[in-house]
């Protein structure tokens, strides 16, 4: 993935100008910065920038209906699905639709839900309501609906705030085993030691890249 030229100004203060850089399959990169530095925003104009790049994004907050269960919740997710086979069945641009169906493996949904459940061990949770899920059961049942979406890099804003610290190890596992790139941006000291390959530090208004972990 290509970041290129990005930019962000606001009245008095440039949070980043001209930013470029080179995001590889297996690149681990934290975003370290001052609060109000304009992590989040770096975040979000790589998000609507790289669009042809499949990608995850978790943001700071996410919230989903509390009535609905987890699968519910994962089910309204495969009506993207539903709807690519639909389109296939009605619209011209038969290669374009075929390659979103590959993308996100439509024709294999239902295999696929129960396999993402298993991996962030939620089928013991697939009928309880989301309202009754604690901080790391919404995170992980949000990891499931981006891993469902098969991205090639995850964005992810503070994923360990609210997290006890069981789930912070789960979590670190799961990003130690994920096989694509990611970009965090996190406060938390273990993960910046010991996970990234790549620090990207957004202070005075540029980003500066270093190799290896925080305390290299």
């Amino acid at each position: 993935m290509f970041v290129d030229s990005l930019s962000f100004e606001l009245p008095h203060k440039t949070c980043f100008k001209d930013f470029s850089a080179t995001v590889y399959a297996d690149d681990r990169i934290a975003l370290i910065g001052d609060n109000g530095s304009g992590k989040t925003t770096l975040l979000k104009q790589i998000l609507t920038h790289c669009s042809a790049t499949p990608i995850g994004w978790m943001p700071q907050d996410f919230n989903e209906p509390e009535h609905l269960t987890v699968r519910a919740i994962l089910n309204n997710a495969e009506q993207a699905a539903q709807d690519l086979l639909e389109r296939l069945e009605t619209e011209a641009n038969y290669e374009e639709i075929l390659e979103a169906i590959e993308q996100i493996d439509a024709f294999n949904w239902e295999v696929r839900v129960e396999k993402v459940l298993e991996e962030m061990r939620l089928t013991p949770l697939a009928n309880r309501l989301y309202g009754q899920l604690s901080g790391g059961e919404r995170m992980r049942l949000k990891l499931a609906k981006m891993l469902l979406r098969r991205p090639e890099v995850l964005l992810l804003d503070e994923p360990t705030n609210h997290l006890d610290q069981e789930m912070r190890s789960w979590f670190a596992s799961f990003l130690n085993q994920w096989k694509g790139a990611a970009i965090l941006v996190t406060h938390d000291l273990d993960l910046l030691m010991q996970w990234p390959n790549q620090i990207w530090c957004l202070e005075k208004g540029a980003v500066n890249l270093f190799s290896g972990t925080y305390s290299d």
